[in-house]
């Protein structure tokens, strides 16, 4: 079979390389031909993308589903199957794991979904689809599958890779890292080309706001520290980056793992800098942890500190308080590390003084860098489905799920008011002179002027 997987073109900040996509590409190239195109490093629309299309022979095409593409799903796949109605249309990523059947109710035009993790699942059905004739109880076999059977929709049991090894390298060939702009995840790197690699998967906190476990479950598992390794020495020297970005949700949860990792990289002396950008924990941090990470490379750590509150870090079972986030963010600051904390605004009953009292927390501490976001009642969360009970909110308008858009406000404040407050954090923080010179001596160059000025002006002026 000749399989496209595709990430959407959308709004973004960051252009890098969707590694979740070389994973899949990995388990199916052995038997399959498949591609890698990533419309938002190519600036494609869905004109541009039919053209693509027009010169290819796909049987197959698999798309990276997030709430906010909801609108370009459907408007694509029902473009696909009027010029190119031979072609299956597949589906995987948060949204359609969080609402499967939903998905293919609401997009009669997409053929199949997968709940969670979908390597073993996809692999699976490319196989099934080969054989050019097939029959539902081939189907029933395909792990994670979500499908009509005559008109019924029939969810399969879910499966998880046991060991994440088992699928290899991702396709680094096929997403050639090397070729992406100067816009990483974190706005700034200290070197370029850099590449994200995922170590983990799986969070077994319990947030209310996330979904991440609906994709990957609540058991952490890793990889093995040698098939890590392996994948940075070949993206160091066949594709030439200079610096990694561990995009895991919980990098740091066992200490003796990144102890091995930091004592490997050291060793293997690669020239390399790495950062987390997706953020670690505050409370798996310590003094001996963090100068190991330093003497590796690390040097700037992305964190969660979501607010300001007490009564709210407890009430969205963040299991930390305002006390712990100073103390571990003063400490990580005096070992020389840049911080980047992530914070959100309008979670359920906060109030514009708790608001007002986050933008002042995080002002007061030693951060290089903040992110404010509107709260984003995501499918699949414990929010969500609170909100959904309670009817606070009726039917979320998924093409509003990005940072600087809302989908919903907590009583007493409006949306409008909740984006004026975000701005106003935002101004705060970063107008400040210390942090506007901070940021501008990172600027190296044209290329990445152009790209962090591009995210100050549609963060400080339009969002």
């Amino acid at each position: 079979m000749n399989i496209l997987l595709v990430k959407l073109n959308a709004e973004a900040d960051e252009i890098i390389p969707p590694v979740g996509l070389g994973y899949l590409a990995s388990a199916v190239r052995k038997s399959h031909n498949v591609e890698i195109l990533d419309c938002l490093k190519e600036n494609m629309n869905l004109r541009d993308f039919l053209g693509f299309l027009q010169g290819k022979k796909i049987d197959l095409i698999g798309f990276l589903f997030f709430s906010m593409n909801y609108e370009q799903i459907k408007s694509y796949s029902k473009a696909i199957k009027e010029k190119f109605p031979g072609i299956f249309i597949a589906v995987g990523g948060p949204h359609p794991s969080a609402l499967p059947r939903e998905t293919l109710e609401e997009i009669q035009e997409i053929d199949f979904a997968f709940l969670g993790e979908a390597e073993l699942g996809f692999a699976q059905l490319a196989d099934v689809l080969a054989k050019k004739k097939f029959f539902p109880k081939d189907l029933e076999k395909v792990f994670s599958l979500a499908w009509r059977n005559k008109g019924k929709i029939v969810l399969n049991p879910k499966k998880i890779l046991e060991n994440i090894d088992d699928v290899g390298l991702p396709a680094w060939d096929l997403l050639k890292p090397e070729a992406y702009p100067q816009a990483p995840h974190g706005s700034f790197s200290k070197q370029f080309p850099t590449a994200p690699i995922i170590i983990t998967r799986g969070c077994p906190y319990s947030c209310t706001f996330c979904g991440g476990s609906l994709v990957s479950g609540k058991r952490i598992r890793y990889r093995g520290l040698d098939s890590v390794i392996e994948e940075i020495e070949l993206l160091v020297k066949k594709h030439c980056i200079r610096e990694i970005h561990i995009e895991d949700d919980n990098f740091t949860m066992n200490k003796d793992f990144v102890e091995k990792f930091c004592k490997a990289l050291i060793k293997k002396n690669f020239g390399i800098t790495w950062a987390c950008p997706n953020g670690v924990r505050l409370d798996t941090l310590d003094r001996e942890l963090l100068l190991l990470m330093k003497k590796s490379g690390l040097y700037v750590i992305s964190v969660g500190i979501e607010s300001g509150s007490d009564r709210i870090l407890k009430s969205v079972k963040k299991v930390l308080t305002t006390k712990q986030i100073r103390e571990k963010i003063e400490l990580i600051d005096s070992i020389g590390f840049d911080v980047i904390g992530f914070v959100m605004l309008g979670f359920p009953t906060e109030t514009e003084k708790e608001i007002e009292k986050t933008i002042d927390f995080v002002c007061s501490l030693p951060l290089k860098r903040i992110n404010f976001s509107c709260l984003q009642p995501f499918p699949g969360t414990e929010i969500y489905a609170n909100l959904i009970e309670n009817h606070e909110i009726e039917k979320v308008s998924w093409s509003n799920c990005f940072l600087f858009k809302a989908n919903y406000a907590p009583k007493g404040l409006s949306i409008e008011k909740l984006r004026a407050l975000r701005k106003k954090g935002l101004r705060k923080f970063y107008l400040r002179p210390k942090i506007l010179f901070s940021i501008l001596i990172e600027i190296k160059n044209p290329k990445q002027f152009y790209y962090a000025a591009r995210r100050g002006i549609r963060w400080l002026l339009l969002a």
